[in-house]
């Protein structure tokens, strides 16, 4: 709870006192009422405005509402990792962490034609220094 606190910008000492009063407020209330979206609409909605439970509580109803709006998906997380292991394969394992972090950032930010572009401005700039790779296609 200091951790939250600290991250939204409330005094823990207050934090835990509305946190305590908040407590004991449901514990009447069932298990399986206690709800994210179930304690966000006791504390919001209209039927418990006149109660003023959101006034009672402030710090306790700010949490809530912040935790009713965090995405539960893990679905973004799981593609950026899909997105790591097209780009760091067995052939570049030993590619060091800022690299794969820009290159990532390319692959996830960028449009296909904008990508193409500097897809081909790379090779350009790649093949002007002399390697063996471009004397091997001269010859």
């Amino acid at each position: 709870m200091e951790t939250l606190a600290e991250h939204v910008l409330m005094d823990i000492n207050d934090l835990q006192l509305h946190w305590q009063g908040f407590t004991e407020l449901m514990s009447d209330t069932p298990t399986e009422r206690r709800s994210i979206i179930q304690m966000a609409q006791l504390l919001h909605g209209q039927q418990h405005a006149e109660k003023g439970l959101a006034a009672s509580f402030p710090l306790v109803a700010h949490l809530i509402a912040v935790a009713a709006t965090l995405p539960l998906s893990t679905a973004e997380v799981e593609r950026v990792f899909s997105q790591l292991k097209l780009v760091k394969t067995n052939h570049r394992c030993s590619l060091s962490a800022a690299t794969l972090n820009k290159l990532l950032n390319v692959k996830l930010n960028c449009d296909k034609e904008l990508f193409t572009l500097l897809v081909t401005k790379v090779v350009k700039q790649f093949f002007r220094k002399e390697r063996r790779l471009s004397r091997v296609l001269t010859t």
